[in-house]
């Protein structure tokens, strides 16, 4: 679920525009669309995160959806169902929501294990960090792999995220939690990867090519890293 009491609020503030709405016998979006967030109030609730007024568009949005045909056909079935029953009723909504995006300084951590499984540090809380971490761990140790890191992604593992197993993790907000996450994932990976590619180079040279499981059962070096993407290296 993305962002943790923003529904309920939104929920409360939906039931408010219903409410008006079927007091003054008028559409819902015909309220939405006059409580929508100009560029400048949107700019007081959100400051610089805002942007630029150039780049707002959630009025412009709101509008091709609501006026959309699919909307106004869904629309009209759902009128025509709700005068034909007198219990049963049914509705569509068109609900605009906006989150403010922050960059926040966010830890990954990579651990290979001697058997080649992977494991890597993280949280989710509906912005699919599990999904976007594996792949980029696939993708970031697959310089070391024949197919770019495919045979890899089935051998991460994401754990849940401890004080013991990584620290100041922090939670997951602001919108960009997958990203950043990303990027400290992907930093520990050219780590290991500096560290492992001379060593699969010297293999190599001795007994032609050498797979993943290969490579890491033959290695004694250290093969866990922790890394910290801040800010400045998001920007």
């Amino acid at each position: 679920m993305q962002a943790p009491g923003d529904v309920q609020g939104s929920f409360i503030a939906e039931a408010i525009i219903e409410h008006v709405a079927s007091m003054l016998s008028v559409d819902t979006n015909t309220i939405r669309r006059k409580n929508l967030h100009d560029f400048n109030s949107l700019a007081v609730f959100y400051g610089e995160s805002a942007g630029e007024a150039s780049m707002y568009s959630l009025v412009s949005i709101f509008d091709k959806l609501a006026l959309s045909p699919e909307y106004q056909r869904r629309a009209g079935m759902d009128e025509d169902f709700n005068g034909s029953n007198k219990w049963k009723k049914r509705g569509i909504s068109c609900v605009p929501i906006t989150y403010e995006v922050t960059l926040r300084p966010t830890p990954g951590k990579v651990s290979i294990m001697n058997d080649g499984s992977i494991a890597v540090g993280g949280v989710d809380i509906g912005q699919g960090l599990w999904t976007k971490v594996k792949q980029m761990t696939a993708f970031g140790l697959g310089q070391l792999c024949p197919d770019g890191g495919e045979c890899l992604l089935d051998k991460v593992r994401v754990i849940q995220t401890d004080t013991l197993s990584m620290i100041q993790g922090g939670f997951t907000g602001g919108s960009t939690t997958s990203e950043t996450s990303c990027e400290a994932v992907r930093q520990s990976c050219a780590a290991l990867v500096e560290r492992l590619k001379p060593i699969k180079e010297s293999l190599e040279a001795k007994a032609g090519t050498v797979d993943w499981s290969t490579l890491i059962a033959q290695v004694r070096i250290r093969l866990m890293v922790s890394n910290f993407a801040d800010k400045c290296q998001l920007t």
